[in-house]
C-alpha cells in the first residue's frame, strides 16, 4: 500500500531526477542527493535502494537517447551504479538520527566516496593515465575541477531533498514516519 509519505518521497525523486534532465552545468546532478535522501526517508530498504537506483538507470538512458548515442552498457555502470549503492547505505546509517550535521557528513561522505571510486576506475581502466602511483595521482588532482561542480550539486540538492521534506513532515502529519512497532514477547 502507497503512503502519503511514500507518494511525496517517490515525487520528490522524481522531482529531483527532472532537474538531472534539464539543462544544467556539467557534473551538477542531484543524484548523490537522490541516493542519500532514499536511503535515509523510504522505509522499506528495498524501495531505498530501486528507487534512486532506478531513477539513475531511467535518466541515463533518457541522456543517451536525447543527447548522445544509444544508451551503452559498459563497465562504466560497475562503479558509478555501485557508488550510488553505497550513498544509499550511507543514508540508512541516517535513518533514525538525520540532524543537520549528520545529514552534511553523510553527503559529504557519499561526495566523497563517488569521487574516488569512480576515477580509481577511470586510472585501473589504463585508457588515460599509467597505471603508476603517479598515474593515480594525476587521474585525481585532473579530477578535482570537476569535483568542485559535483560537492557543490551535491551541498544543495541535499539540502533542498532533506530540508524540503522535514519541513513538510513537520507541517503534515501524515508524512511523519511511524514510529518503530513494539516486541510483543510471546
Amino acid at each position: 500500500m502507497m503512503t502519503p509519505r511514500f507518494v511525496v518521497l517517490l515525487a520528490a525523486t522524481l522531482a529531483a531526477v527532472g532537474l538531472r534532465l534539464a539543462p544544467h552545468p556539467e557534473n551538477f546532478s542531484p543524484m548523490t542527493a537522490i541516493a542519500l535522501f532514499a536511503g535515509a526517508n523510504f522505509a522499506s530498504p528495498g524501495a531505498a535502494v530501486v528507487v534512486p537506483l532506478a531513477a539513475l538507470f531511467v535518466s541515463d538512458v533518457a541522456l543517451h537517447l536525447t543527447r548522445f548515442t544509444a544508451f551503452p552498457l559498459t563497465t562504466w555502470m560497475i562503479p558509478v551504479y555501485g557508488s550510488y549503492l553505497m550513498i544509499v547505505v550511507i543514508g540508512r546509517m541516517l535513518r533514525r538520527n538525520r540532524t543537520p550535521l549528520n545529514v552534511a557528513c553523510g553527503a559529504l561522505a557519499g561526495s566523497l566516496f563517488f569521487f574516488f571510486v569512480t576515477n580509481f576506475w577511470v586510472w585501473a581502466m589504463g585508457r588515460m593515465y599509467p597505471l603508476t602511483i603517479y598515474g593515480l595521482i594525476d587521474c585525481f588532482v585532473a579530477a578535482v575541477p570537476f569535483y568542485r561542480m559535483s560537492l557543490a550539486a551535491d551541498a544543495l540538492y541535499t539540502t533542498v531533498l532533506f530540508g524540503g521534506f522535514a519541513w513538510a513532515e513537520q507541517r503534515y502529519a501524515a508524512l511523519a514516519e511511524p514510529p518503530p512497532a513494539p516486541v510483543v514477547p510471546h
